[in-house]
């Protein structure tokens, strides 16, 4: 996760204005999309069986 938010974090800037307070948490939420996106379709169930309600 940190070598992808490293490199956003410096890029992410221009979305926003450059708002450097926003900074680490926009592309933190950016990042933990993409690594879930990336694990649902590597291993499919696998978020599902860990959340029981």
């Amino acid at each position: 996760a940190g070598a992808l938010h490293l490199p956003m974090v410096m890029h992410v800037g221009e979305m926003h204005g450059y708002m450097n307070l926003y900074n680490n948490g926009f592309s933190g939420g950016l990042v933990a999309i993409i690594i879930v996106a990336l694990v649902r379709d590597l291993k499919p169930g696998l978020i599902e069986e860990e959340i029981r309600y």
